[in-house]
């Protein structure tokens, strides 16, 4: 197996389809990973939410700085937001997002890659 292929759904029924519908292709893959976006930065002892404030000291006038809670601190500053009078996350849809991660041959590529399209799979991303 050569290639990685990363993808994220709405909801853990449709990232499920994606998968059978993979294995009912008769294509060979191997599952790496299959879990909640959200659960990929949380480990024991780390959800607590720091202040915003030791990141960006100071925030421009009429802008807020967010960050996502239940965040490592060394993972904050890749998703702190400056956004103009808006709060909204601006990271991944919804907190029931589910990440899929496979490895296919680079010869089943496209076909996975089409499977998961078509099982409303998003953010597909290709690692070799």
């Amino acid at each position: 197996m050569g290639v990685q292929l990363e993808a994220r759904f709405d909801s853990e029924g449709k990232a499920n389809l994606a998968l059978e519908q993979l294995r009912q292709s008769g294509m060979i893959f191997e599952l790496l990973e299959l879990k909640p976006v959200r659960s990929r930065w949380r480990e024991a002892g780390e959800n607590e939410n720091r202040a915003i404030n030791a990141v960006f000291p100071q925030v421009p006038e009429g802008c807020s700085a967010t960050f996502p809670s239940g965040m490592p601190f060394e993972h904050m500053c890749a998703r702190a937001y400056m956004a103009s009078n808006s709060l909204a996350d601006a990271g991944s849809r919804s907190d029931s997002d589910i990440q899929l991660r496979i490895n296919v041959t680079e010869r089943s590529l496209g076909k996975a890659e089409k499977i998961i399209r078509s099982a409303k799979g998003y953010g597909i991303r290709i690692v070799r």
